[in-house]
């Protein structure tokens, strides 16, 4: 049995469900976290042998008491833009492995150089390893010096087994594929939905075609939303109410103009749907394959979008349905399972 302190932001499904299975492996972990984003009420689920602690609730000394309980395996830190956080793990006095998670993309522009080189001077005070998201977080970590046999991927996973479902008993079943495009996200300009929504009207119109689009998410942007007959609302999902919320849709799309990556791209390609990202979604490193099971566009430009979606509107059933099965296949090469595996090397 293993236990690990886990100094986390915002805490997300993805992560509950990596918790989940390590609680299942006999394993416990304490989470502190930072309060719940109004903008995505999470509600705090209950696993045995796994206690969550709002940060806004501890006292500096009682969280430099926590990263020092000598019942502790190793020490986990979402990033670095919690200064308390490195405080306290500075503070610990415990030979233990003391894990970074990043999910920045290396871009190579000045400012990651010029924090790379000061991050090199601290980092090895602070940690002994780095646990990345994907391959595009990997040179950062490299540049950051950490030697590449101290790094890890694959840190953000989907409920696999949750939505291959969908895949199975919908889009595998169903007599013809779904002609309508799902975005799950925050409604927030960043996210791209409005250039998803006017790109999607413009299709629409000029394809004369009956596809659909929903869009699940809140945000700030949220009443200016455009309302559009073949444009459906449903607002904030919890993650066990996302399933009932997808239902009827067959193909994803994330206009993002900023995403380092995406767990929602890895939760949609387990559920079998065809893939369109914008080129700044890192998720689409592992889960989408250009022409084989969707395709990329310019983060930004309507134009682009707009080919997208209609290269989707004129597809047979036939070439969806192949999508659908590359999208699930891409998706089960990371689980759960394994994110239990990757800590279990890291300890």
């Amino acid at each position: 049995m293993k236990k690990v302190l886990i100094l986390y932001s915002e805490l997300a499904g993805y992560l509950i469900t990596c918790l989940r299975q390590w609680a299942l492996s006999g394993n416990q972990a304490i989470v502190v976290h930072w309060p719940v984003n109004p903008e995505a009420p999470f509600e705090l689920p209950q696993i045995d042998g796994v206690d969550f602690i709002s940060k806004d609730l501890l006292e500096s000394e009682e969280l430099k008491r926590l990263v020092n309980s000598r019942e502790l395996d190793g020490i986990i830190c979402s990033g670095w833009i919690d200064k308390s956080y490195l405080r306290a793990i500075a503070f610990s006095k415990l030979d233990i492995p003391s894990i970074l998670v990043m999910d920045n993309q290396w871009k190579g522009t000045v400012k990651q150089l010029v924090f790379s080189r000061i991050a090199r001077l601290v980092t090895k005070r602070f940690f002994s390893h780095a646990w990345v998201i994907g391959d595009p977080q990997v040179e950062f970590a490299v540049q950051m010096g950490f030697e590449r046999d101290r790094i890890r991927t694959g840190f953000y996973s989907a409920d696999v087994n949750a939505f291959k479902g969908y895949y199975e008993e919908v889009l595998m079943e169903a007599k013809e594929f779904p002609k309508t495009f799902l975005y799950v996200g925050r409604y927030v300009r960043h996210k791209g939905i409005f250039d998803l929504w006017e790109a999607f009207v413009q299709a629409s119109e000029e394809l004369d075609s009956d596809w659909k689009l929903i869009c699940i998410g809140t945000g700030e942007e949220f009443e200016n939303r455009v309302i559009h007959e073949d444009i459906i609302h449903l607002g904030f999902k919890q993650p066990d109410q996302l399933l009932e919320g997808m239902s009827g849709a067959g193909v994803f799309v994330l206009p993002s103009h900023f995403e380092p990556w995406g767990v929602v791209v890895h939760e949609f390609a387990a559920a079998g749907f065809p893939m369109l990202l914008s080129k700044e979604v890192g998720a689409g490193s592992s889960f989408l394959e250009a022409g084989k099971n969707g395709f990329y566009f310019e983060s930004g430009n309507v134009e682009d979008l707009k080919m997208g979606l209609s290269k989707f509107m004129k597809m047979t059933d036939s070439q969806l349905r192949e999508m659908s099965i590359h999208s699930n296949e891409l998706a089960l090469k990371t689980t759960p399972e394994n994110w239990v595996k990757t800590l279990y090397e890291l300890l």
